[in-house]
């Protein structure tokens, strides 16, 4: 309800935005925001803090929109122009958010891609200077993405996806310094109401 009231308010520029999502990417966008809600309530985040984290939770992506969907969804390796342009969401993004005053969600939908350990983007930020807002859709971003079923692999299911944000995997590509601390040891103890979270929009 909170999503809808604000898009009935900010107007027609957001909402058409939004509807350029694809089914998958909303979909993603859904889960992202039920798992997001389940941590900050167990966080003690709460208010307009809370509400501006779920509503930052559906607009992550916002940006994906502007991003030809034979690259979202492609099958095989991206090319290094491929992968320069899917990066380029956390920015379009950002300018569409700023653009009807959604600061706060315009800061998520360019940070969500950082890394506590500053190896993410658009930026290599680190540590604290990552807003706490984008920190915690990192790491709700992180699970779903594990979870999903993508064009090029299928998804994991959830303690295997847990396992590999808490202790990483042997390739290096998903390691526990990526996220900040305190969030994955409270992920850690609420991670049962994070797979319910997770499951309650079909994987």
């Amino acid at each position: 309800m909170y999503v809808k009231r604000q898009f009935e308010v900010e107007g027609s520029n957001l909402s058409t935005s939004f509807e350029f999502l694809d089914h998958t990417t909303r979909r993603h966008s859904a889960r992202v925001a039920a798992l997001a809600t389940v941590l900050c309530d167990n966080l003690n985040v709460a208010g307009r803090m809370r509400d501006d984290i779920v509503l930052s939770a559906h607009l992550h992506d916002i940006g994906k929109g502007a991003i030809p969907s034979a690259i979202l969804l492609k099958r095989t390796t991206l090319t290094a122009e491929e992968l320069r342009l899917v990066r380029a969401h956390t920015q379009i993004g950002a300018h569409i958010l700023r653009n009807s005053a959604q600061q706060i969600p315009a800061t998520v939908a360019l940070r969500h891609h950082e890394a506590w350990d500053g190896s993410g983007y658009p930026d290599g930020l680190k540590g604290e200077s990552i807003p706490f807002a984008a920190r915690v859709i990192g790491i709700c971003n992180a699970y779903c993405l594990l979870r999903e079923n993508r064009s090029y692999r299928k998804g994991l299911k959830h303690l295997p996806a847990l396992e590999m944000l808490l202790n990483g995997d042997d390739t290096g590509c998903h390691r526990p310094s990526m996220f900040d601390p305190a969030l994955l040891e409270v992920l850690g103890k609420c991670h049962l109401k994070m797979s319910a979270a997770a499951e309650s929009v079909p994987l």
